[in-house]
């Protein structure tokens, strides 16, 4: 799967801030700090909730590759986290 890293906030009013190098983001890194974490599950269902998060990559959120980012990627970071996902591209440079 090969992905195209856009930043985007989903407050207009607060734009956000980019990843230094969203070029070497991870796939499920939704708050692009270079690491999948439970924070990154949590700032999925901030950015779902219209919950102004910092910094949202949303191409990387959208751990399971459908196009759009849902609770199922937050789920499924929860899941990966926990060694119970399948999807072993969790965790790696897209």
């Amino acid at each position: 799967i090969t992905y195209e890293v856009w930043i985007k906030a989903k407050d207009p009013d607060d734009p956000g801030e980019n990843p230094t190098e969203p070029d070497k983001l991870l796939l499920g890194d939704a708050d692009g700090d270079g690491e999948v974490t439970i924070l990154d599950a949590t700032a999925i269902q901030r950015w779902l909730a219209g919950i102004s998060v910092k910094v949202f990559a949303e191409k990387v959120a959208d751990v399971d590759g459908d196009g759009e980012v849902t609770i199922f990627d937050a789920t499924a970071i929860q899941r990966w986290l926990v060694g119970l996902s399948a999807n072993s591209a969790i965790g790696k440079p897209v």
